[in-house]
């Protein structure tokens, strides 16, 4: 990315980026292709796109909890803004349109991968850092495609996910501080010593899975319009199978920590404290309106695709149409499904009154003929998705961290070996200048014609 700002800066004189833009259609053609692969490598990785994702996962996972949230639900935009800076203006016409199509194949192949590894994740930080760049995936599909209502879609995906993803990760940081761990095989039955905590997660995962009445169902139906109407329809099947998949890593999140039987080493934790609750719950709220209202948001993104050269978007308050002519009123989709939420919330509340309470421990299995140690491991969580890896795993045994590991080592060799050249000796190097000199000396006819 900086050897393209480079060339860029060499050729215009400028780093402002308008002017850059405006003038770059100016360049030949190899100078073009140049430049703009370099600036989409850089974004790429920075985005996380495969196959350049291999950073994430590990920096997501050992960020401290208390940046990651900003890492994943805000830094990692950085790389979508230069992603479709480079597809929605330098490549936006002429011999550079399909590049966008390529780059919409790889974000939507990155959500596949990234979910299934996410599925079979045990720690719960490590899941969302999976999941993180599954969503990205999504999100670089939307502008890739270039179409109006994909790139619509795609920025409405990015604000989203800066929502849930960052009240999930300041979720399992919550749970990391009170029960000093997010091994999903450790700990489980949370949302008796942690409710706000577990409804602000089920309010963030229903957003991440697409399900009304919360924001994500609105920016998943819009790409998944934008791309069956651009008659991308293998592109169509991805997505719907990572979004499928991506219920199964969402249900091992809540059951995981929060649902399922409570240890007796769990019993007496506490609710994490109000400073981590409230900003929990703000983001909590923004996500339940705009799953009614996000028209609050649309117009903040219909006026910025203006000057990207998208103008008169139509977008309204709380109604979504689609090419077919149909439209869906989010108010009463909204109410609806609250009105379903709060009926069965009473209906359980009652029944847990009447019922009798059995706090049964994963251990108490005197019926199936075994005693277990205390050291056995009977947690749900434990190989919960096991029959799903046996299947997957002919695809998911193939890691790139193999080839990456094994390009280090031939750098590390190549600079253990100029090392022996640049010894740091002063009498070596006064060798060298000898040496140089009495090159020069012998081929100076060629060199300077003498």
């Amino acid at each position: 990315m900086f050897m393209a700002i480079v060339i860029l800066n060499r050729e215009f004189h400028s780093f402002d980026i308008a002017t850059i833009i405006s003038n770059f259609g100016n360049r030949n053609i190899s100078a073009q292709w140049l430049t703009g692969i370099l600036l989409l490598i850089g974004f790429a990785v920075k985005s996380a796109v495969m196959p350049m994702h291999v950073w994430a996962p590990g920096a997501y996972t050992n960020t401290p909890t208390s940046f990651t949230a900003v890492f994943s639900g805000g830094l990692s935009k950085m790389g979508v803004y230069g992603i479709g800076l480079v597809v929605l203006n330098l490549y936006s016409q002429g011999n550079f349109a399909h590049v966008g199509i390529y780059l919409a194949w790889l974000g939507a192949i990155t959500s596949v991968m990234a979910t299934f590894r996410a599925v079979f994740q045990d720690d719960a930080k490590k899941m969302l850092a999976y999941s993180s760049v599954a969503q990205l995936g999504y999100i670089v599909t939307g502008i890739g495609l270039g179409t109006e209502l994909s790139v619509f879609a795609g920025i409405y995906l990015a604000i989203l996910h800066g929502a849930f993803k960052g009240t999930l990760f300041m979720a399992v940081g919550a749970v990391e501080r009170q029960a000093g761990t997010t091994d999903m095989r450790k700990i489980s039955g949370l949302i008796r010593n942690m409710p706000w905590t577990f409804f602000a997660a089920l309010v963030a995962i229903i957003a991440l899975a697409g399900i009304p009445p919360v924001g994500g169902f609105v920016g998943k139906w819009m790409l998944y319009e934008a791309t069956i109407g651009s008659q991308h329809m293998f592109l169509v099947i991805l997505l719907f199978l990572s979004s499928t998949a991506a219920f199964l890593y969402s249900f091992r999140f809540l059951f995981g920590l929060f649902l399922g039987q409570q240890e007796e080493e769990t019993a007496d934790i506490k609710e994490a404290p109000a400073v981590m609750i409230i900003p929990m719950l703000f983001l909590t709220i923004f996500l339940i309106v705009m799953g009614t209202f996000p028209g609050i948001v649309f117009k903040p993104i219909a006026a910025g695709m203006a000057d990207m050269g998208f103008k008169d978007i139509p977008w309204h308050m709380s109604v979504l149409y689609n090419m077919w002519g149909d439209s869906v009123n989010l108010v009463y989709v909204s109410v609806t499904f609250m009105g379903v939420f709060l009926l069965g919330l009473v209906y359980i509340t009652l029944i847990a009154r009447k019922g009798t309470k059995h706090n049964l421990s994963t251990k108490d299995i005197h019926t199936a003929g075994e005693v277990p140690k205390a050291e056995d491991n009977l947690h749900y969580a434990l190989d919960f998705y096991k029959p799903f890896e046996r299947v997957l795993s002919p695809i998911l045994k193939h890691k790139l961290d193999i080839y990456y590991t094994e390009f280090g080592k031939g750098l590390e060799a190549l600079f253990n070996f100029m090392r022996r050249i640049y010894t740091g000796n002063g009498q070596t190097y006064a060798l060298y200048v000898i040496i140089f000199l009495v090159a020069l000396l012998l081929m100076s006819g060629r060199i300077f014609g003498i």
